[in-house]
């Protein structure tokens, strides 16, 4: 879970002013909510797909160099999209990080 608090506390998000999210919740940026939006007829929840590997390998890159006498991680991910449902909110697009 995002800990907004502790990223205000640090300095990032500024101008983020929503509370943590609850479990199943998410936000989107506005520039992608689509055009037909109705917010009379849409679905409050979505499934969220998006491709993991490049954050996974970053991840597991960064942990065989800070490790280096641990046995190291494979850095080989290729496809992998995770697919997860959601309570739709959509946000401005500078709040998070201007």
């Amino acid at each position: 879970m995002i800990d907004t608090e502790r990223e205000r506390k640090n300095e990032i998000g500024r101008n983020y002013t929503h509370p943590a999210l609850k479990f199943g919740e998410c936000l989107i940026n506005e520039k992608f909510k689509p055009h037909n939006y109705d917010p009379h007829t849409a679905s409050k929840f979505v499934l969220l797909k998006f491709p993991a590997q490049e954050f996974l390998n970053q991840l597991t890159s960064d942990y065989n160099r800070m490790n280096p006498d641990a046995r190291p991680f494979e850095t080989n991910f290729t496809v992998l999209d995770i697919v997860m449902p959601c309570k739709v909110s959509y946000v401005d697009d500078n709040e998070k990080v201007g």
